[in-house]
């Protein structure tokens, strides 16, 4: 299971991919050129943490297989951690 961190980094970079100036959706792709292609993350890494941020409700798929941060998620900013409960 990927850590919270991981999942609230794949969301921030979910919201910032569909910012009012972007479309409302993102491809996963994107997501994973935008995290994996510098290096900083592994692919596989970025899959898994969008798949449990999906799982857990945080993320929905489209119809067409697009990404979106679900209603009513609060996206965490950067360095703040997110606390269960």
């Amino acid at each position: 299971m990927p850590s919270t961190s991981t999942e609230d980094r794949i969301l921030r970079t979910v919201d910032a991919q569909t910012s009012p100036a972007q479309p409302d959706t993102v491809r996963p792709g994107t997501i994973v050129l935008t995290l994996a292609g510098n290096g900083s993350m592994n692919p596989g890494d970025v899959q898994e943490a969008m798949q449990s941020a999906v799982e857990s409700g945080r993320l929905e798929h489209t119809e067409e297989g697009r990404l979106r941060v679900a209603d009513g998620v609060e996206v965490p900013k950067p360095g703040k951690t997110r606390v269960s409960g």
